[in-house]
């Protein structure tokens, strides 16, 4: 595969960095071993369907020329969407710099997302995955204020998101909880959250359609 710097690929490693997973595992048939290529991406089934129907293997079909299989976890509401392919694990490691998991405490987006400017693209496509769009009622009595919350273990990746909604413009905070890992940066307010619907957009329904109702209706049920 040839490399190629697009916005579909940063908003991919932006997925990847949120819900994915790289693997290279031994596994034996026959009596012989052989390693297993897996990319694999975990959401939920319930919520995150339409988004996988709609734009992830849409976009895995568009880059890649893949058709990923769609597996149902018994007894689980998660999906996991899987791809086996030596050749892809290679390229996305080697050329695009997708870490082999577990990437809990060594995921960062790779220079070249920002060397060439895709730096939201790949936000998209994390918040999209792992990001939350939640509604707080304050001091009123409906659900009327916004927040986009976005967790991550991995310092260099807080770090580099901090630096982007910097850059960017969009003031944040950040809490931890004690004796916790996970960092969870927070962007407040009716301004930011339309700001962040224009200049950076989701692709997963459902937090556009909660963005629409409160649109519409000025809170959320």
């Amino acid at each position: 595969m040839n490399f190629c710097p697009s916005p579909e690929l940063a908003e991919f490693v932006g997925i990847m960095l949120g819900d994915g997973c790289l693997g290279m595992y031994k596994c034996s048939s026959d009596r012989q071993v052989r390693i297993q290529y897996r990319v694999k991406i975990t959401v939920n089934v319930v919520d995150d369907i339409r988004y996988v129907e709609t734009r992830v293997c849409p976009l895995i079909r568009y880059l890649f020329h893949i058709q990923p299989l769609i597996r149902k976890r018994s007894g689980e509401k998660t999906v996991d969407i899987l791809i086996f392919n030596k050749n892809l694990v290679e390229y996305l490691v080697k050329h695009v710099g997708l870490k082999l998991g577990p990437k809990r405490d060594c995921a960062e987006i790779p220079n070249w997302v920002l060397h060439y400017g895709l730096e939201l693209h790949a936000l998209r496509g994390l918040f999209d995955t792992d990001g939350c769009l939640v509604f707080d009622k304050q001091h009123r009595e409906v659900f009327y204020y916004p927040r986009l919350e976005l967790k991550v273990s991995s310092r260099l990746l807080y770090y580099q998101l901090s630096k982007i909604l910097e850059q960017h413009g969009f003031r944040y905070s950040t809490s931890t909880r004690t004796g916790g890992n996970t960092i969870k940066l927070q962007v407040n307010g009716a301004t930011l959250l339309r700001r962040w619907v224009d200049e950076i957009g989701f692709n997963n329904p459902k937090h556009h359609a909660k963005y629409l109702i409160w649109q519409k209706n000025g809170y959320l049920r």
